[in-house]
């Protein structure tokens, strides 16, 4: 993936789909909250704690605007600062002799039980919360340290999901539905915003080769814990036991999982590693034609085509070799590259003629431009055969693009015509269709000390 698509994929207008899962879960934080209150008092099952509503409550916000302006901010910051520490204060309490007891305070539970709910903050959830919230802490550090949280996250996921198949809860009894609801949408949330990253994009890819990494994704999941299942089943053990094995069965769940995201990871890159041998020169790095029609079908709005050639290239070739000649390809493709902006694309049509695309407003925006590139180019350093200086220089034939790859098409035929014209004006200049055709049937209007130069008009 290029730079320029990485940066689309994490700066995209707000998303319809994780807009959606965040409205998912504000219905089941609401779902659980009703029912501290209402039902869970009568029934004594597990519910929402208002610290675990609260903790889900803000990444559901943040997926609710996520957008190319939602960004780590100190306010944000702030928040999920906050949720972490009571996290990892209620960890703190339940895994650390002699810590002091604030979120299960006898205090807060008396009361709790005065107001009339069941709910506890449990060591899982408190787990979850934190490596996720976490994940968006660390995001100003860089992103590869939210996919190492996001990891984590994934795996107190995958053992609370555990859970829930064998019927059985770890540590304190506590995890609810509702709670188990919200962890594995909000991992799944914070997945679909690190989606262009190295280890996560492969899960998110389109095509056969992202459809089977994604059943593997899934087996990965499953196997162990089919297996766990059955075992325990037909397995005549002891409650600690059975705590240890599904807690194994879990972690080996987990290991698979990263193993095939690690997969995953390697297979992408040898994948982008052939697409991009199979959509460019070999020789210069620029996108061959394949890459270019490509790379054109994102581009949208006004747009227009450059396609140039240098200018006496077979003299360079016959003066100073086919080595240098293929060095003066590479120089003309670094320079053009340092002339054009992030979003253009250059190709070489073939040969020493090459092709870029510009967004443009009108002609006159595409003229500057195409003169910038020529400019550009000329400024590379002349080549010498023995006391001769050759110097470096291209023509230039412009023509704005209409919509679609027919506009596209017909653009670069003009713009190859004027190119011609170009090359019989006298070279190392720009030209558009109004020079190729004048009255009376006349090819061009040569200037003062211009010869037509046709013998050569491909050179």
């Amino acid at each position: 993936m290029t730079k320029a698509a990485v940066a689309r994929a994490r700066n995209r207008p707000c998303d319809a789909k994780i807009r959606l899962l965040a409205l998912a879960m504000f219905g089941l934080i609401a779902a659980g909250v009703i029912h501290s209150f209402a039902i869970s008092p009568r029934t004594g099952g597990a519910s929402l704690h208002p610290l675990s509503a609260f903790g889900y409550f803000v990444l559901a916000a943040r997926f609710a605007r996520y957008c190319g302006a939602d960004r780590w901010t100190p306010s944000w910051a702030g928040i999920h600062a906050v949720v972490l520490a009571y996290a990892v204060q209620r960890l703190c309490e339940a895994f650390v002799p002699g810590w002091p007891v604030l979120v299960t305070h006898p205090a807060l539970l008396n009361l709790k039980a005065q107001i009339g709910f069941s709910a506890g903050f449990s060591v899982e959830t408190a787990l979850g919360l934190a490596f996720l919230h976490l994940a968006f802490l660390v995001e100003g550090l860089g992103r590869r340290a939210s996919v190492l949280a996001l990891i984590a996250a994934g795996g107190v996921a995958t053992l609370d999901l555990l859970q829930a198949v064998f019927g059985m809860v770890l540590w304190h009894k506590e995890l609810s539905v509702f709670s188990l609801g919200c962890l594995l949408a909000a991992t799944l949330g914070v997945a679909y915003r690190l989606r262009a990253e190295d280890l996560i994009r492969p899960l998110f890819a389109r095509g056969l080769q992202a459809m089977m990494l994604r059943a593997l994704f899934a087996a990965a999941l499953m196997i162990p814990w089919i297996a766990g299942y059955l075992y325990f089943r037909v397995a005549d053990i002891d409650q600690t036991a059975h705590y240890a094995l599904e807690f194994a069965f879990g972690l080996i769940g987990w290991l698979m999982l990263v193993l095939v995201m690690v997969a995953g990871h390697f297979m992408e890159r040898a994948r982008q590693s052939m697409k991009r041998a199979a959509e460019r020169d070999f020789l210069t790095g620029a996108l061959n034609r394949q890459g270019f029609f490509a790379a054109t079908e994102e581009l949208a709005g006004p747009r227009g085509v450059i396609l140039f050639d240098i200018d006496r290239f077979k003299l360079h070739n016959d003066l100073l070799g086919h080595d240098e000649g293929d060095r003066l390809l590479c120089d003309v493709v670094t320079a053009a590259r340092k002339a054009l902006g992030p979003g253009d694309v250059l190709a070489r049509w073939g040969g020493e003629e090459f092709v870029a695309v510009v967004p443009a407003r009108d002609e006159g925006a595409l003229r500057d431009r195409a003169e910038r590139l020529r400019r550009a180019i000329e400024g590379i350093e002349p080549r010498l055969a023995g006391n001769r200086a050759l110097p470096v220089c291209a023509s230039f034939g412009i023509e704005m693009a209409g919509e679609g790859a027919t506009g596209l098409s017909d653009a670069i035929s003009l713009a190859d015509e004027a190119l011609y014209a170009a090359k019989a004006h006298g070279r190392n200049r720009v030209c558009t269709r109004d020079d190729i055709v004048r009255p009376h049937g006349a090819n061009m209007a040569l200037g003062p000390g211009d010869a037509p130069d046709l013998g050569q008009t491909g050179s």
